[in-house]
């Protein structure tokens, strides 16, 4: 599956041409993978799964998972219950 990245930090607002190429990555075949999603305007966030990585310690991250698609929230259970301590793989 082709994954596409797009890296939205210093965007503050997005001109015609680039929210069309943005819809073409979004209507693909393959993933497309946002930072700093933001600026995204709602239809073409709508419906997206959202990962939040935090860091909580030096050693330690805090992962968020917001998503309606139901095979991938049961992956990431089962993922979650792979740890003894029920926080996921480290």
């Amino acid at each position: 599956i082709p994954l596409y990245h797009v890296d939205l930090y210093r965007v503050e607002a997005m001109d015609a041409s680039t929210l069309e190429a943005l819809a073409e990555y979004f209507d693909s075949d393959g993933v497309c993978a946002v930072e700093w999603p933001n600026s995204l305007p709602r239809e073409l966030a709508g419906g997206a799964t959202r990962i939040e990585l935090r860091v909580t310690g030096q050693d330690s991250r805090q992962l968020r998972i917001d998503t309606e698609v139901d095979r991938l929230r049961e992956a990431f259970i089962r993922w979650k219950a792979l740890s003894p301590s029920g926080r996921g793989p480290r």
